[in-house]
């Protein structure tokens, strides 16, 4: 399970993301999308510890503030 609660990130002044939650269980499928620039991709990167994030929490199974070892659980596709 993944829980996101109120999470935010910001570069410099500028924030990125903002309250960002959601709750993933195990054995789901979930996709995020949304236009360029929209923050997905530094969703992911804070998901995986390549980012921090600034505000809010994540739970993996439980544990808070987890870095998930996504990059053997996430796949990650860009579309043009």
């Amino acid at each position: 399970m993944i829980e996101i609660n109120s999470l935010g990130k910001y570069f410099g002044d500028h924030k990125v993301l903002s309250d960002i939650s959601l709750k993933v269980d195990k054995g789901d499928v979930f996709g995020i999308v949304g236009h360029s620039g929209a923050g997905k991709s530094t969703l992911l990167r804070c998901l995986n510890g390549l980012e921090s994030y600034t505000e809010g929490s994540v739970r993996v199974g439980g544990a808070k503030n987890a870095v998930l070892p996504l990059l053997a659980a996430i796949d990650h596709y860009f579309e043009n």
